[in-house]
């Protein structure tokens, strides 16, 4: 795993921004400690993902495969979130090529029980706005550390 940076931005970037949101210099240990621990978790998750990646990508050569499963391809982006642009890039790499078909088509069912799903929540939630009326945004700085 790769050592995190993106949390070494934020004194620029509160330094830049305080003026206009004068609360960030108040949560600034806060916002670094949620950005380097996201950092953290989003490297052990690409590290499993490289590691799952070489696994199959080995099964599919045994096999003597040259294409690499549109399902596998759809596990690395939905467990792992692998864009298909690296998979691809990977995959090509290795004179293999991805199932994109396969892919889209598992892309598409995911998204069609989504939507379902949502459709269902939202009409089982009730009117949107009568929410919004109880519970409108507050304002970062009277948030709860």
């Amino acid at each position: 795993m790769n050592e995190p940076f993106l949390y070494q931005v934020v004194d620029t970037v509160v330094h830049e921004n305080e003026c206009q949101y004068p609360e960030l210099r108040e949560k600034q240990a806060y916002i670094t400690r949620v950005i380097r621990t996201e950092e953290e978790n989003f490297a052990k998750t690409i590290d499993g993902g490289m590691k799952i990646f070489s696994e199959m990508l080995e099964a599919h050569k045994a096999n003597g495969e040259t294409t690499f499963s549109g399902a596998d391809a759809f596990k690395l982006y939905d467990t792992y979130g692998f864009p298909i642009d690296l998979t691809n890039e990977m995959v090509a790499e290795e004179g293999m090529q991805v199932d994109e078909a396969a892919f889209k088509q598992l892309m598409q069912s995911r998204r069609s029980a989504h939507a379902r799903r949502a459709k269902r929540s939202a009409i089982s939630a009730g009117p949107v706005s009568n929410s919004v009326r109880r519970f409108p945004p507050r304002p970062l700085s009277a948030i709860p550390i």
